[in-house]
C-alpha cells in the first residue's frame, strides 16, 4: 500500500483547477513522485506518493520556448530570459528540445539514463534546502557505485504514454531503480528529474538540464542491500 502524502486543502485546489481547465480549454499539467524501498529480498519496506510542485524556471522556459518556436532570448538567466541553467550551472541562449529528439528514446536522449549515470534522468541526493524555482542541480547528489555513501543507478526505464478515456488524461511514466551496495544505511532527501536538451550554439551540443527537484516530506533511509524505486508520472488533462 503505497500512502499518499499531499494536503487535503492544497489536493482539492489542484483538482479544481484541472476541472476549470477542462471547462476553460487550458490544459492542465500535473506531476506525481513515488518513493518505494525495498529489502534484499524485494519486500517492500516503505513507500509514498506526492504530487511534485517543483517545476523550476527552466522547465516553464523550455515549454514556452517549444510551443511558440522560440530558440534565443538573452544570455543571463532569471526573470526576463528565456534561457537554461544546466546541472553545472552553464547558462544556455539557444537550444531546442530534444526531450524525444526525432521520435527517439534511447539512453542518449530525454529522461532515460544509462546505467550509472548520474547527469541525466531520475537522480537522488541528500541535499534538504528548500525547492528553488531558480534550482538547476540537486543540493547533493549520491553518487554512482558500491563504495561508501553510494548507490548503484540502473538504467532508466522507457515508458509509453497511457490514455485514460473517463479523464481525457495522458500519462507517461519515468521510473529508475537505485541499489544500496555500500555497506551501510543511505538517506534521500531529494529527487530530481534531468533531461537533455539540444543547445546547437554551445561547443559541446547536448547539454543535461533539470527541470524539476523534489524535496522529499521526510528523509527516506534504504537499508545496506536494499533497493530504492522512484517514479514520475507526468500527467495531461486535456480540455472537453
Amino acid at each position: 500500500m503505497i500512502a499518499y502524502i499531499e494536503n487535503p486543502i492544497t489536493e482539492q485546489k489542484y483538482q479544481r483547477l484541472s476541472e476549470l481547465g477542462k471547462d476553460l480549454k487550458v490544459p492542465s499539467m500535473g506531476a506525481f513522485l513515488t518513493v518505494e524501498v525495498f529489502d534484499d529480498q524485494g519486500r517492500p519496506l516503505y513507500a509514498h506518493k506526492q504530487r511534485s510542485h517543483s517545476w523550476n524556471r527552466n522547465a516553464y522556459n523550455w515549454f514556452l520556448c517549444q510551443v511558440a518556436l522560440v530558440t534565443r532570448h538573452n544570455t543571463f538567466f532569471g526573470d526576463g530570459a528565456l534561457t537554461v541553467k544546466d546541472i553545472s550551472g552553464t547558462i544556455h541562449a539557444d537550444y531546442a528540445g530534444t526531450i524525444g529528439w526525432n521520435g527517439r528514446l534511447d539512453t542518449a536522449f530525454p529522461y532515460l539514463a544509462a546505467a550509472g549515470q548520474t547527469n541525466q534522468g531520475i537522480l537522488v541526493g541528500s541535499g534538504t534546502s528548500p525547492e528553488d524555482f531558480d534550482g538547476h542541480a540537486l543540493g547533493s547528489l549520491i553518487g554512482n557505485g558500491t563504495g561508501a555513501g553510494t548507490l548503484t543507478y540502473q538504467a532508466g526505464n522507457k515508458q509509453t504514454a497511457v490514455w485514460n478515456s473517463s479523464t481525457d488524461t495522458f500519462s507517461i511514466e519515468w521510473l529508475r531503480y537505485f541499489n544500496n551496495n555500500s555497506g551501510g544505511a543511505i538517506d534521500v532527501n531529494e529527487v530530481a528529474l534531468v533531461g537533455r536538451l539540444h543547445c546547437f550554439a554551445s561547443s559541446v551540443w547536448y547539454q543535461n538540464v533539470m527541470f524539476c527537484r523534489d524535496v522529499l516530506a521526510s528523509t527516506i533511509t534504504v537499508p545496506d542491500t536494499g533497493q530504492l524505486k522512484v517514479t514520475y508520472i507526468i500527467e495531461l488533462a486535456y480540455p472537453e
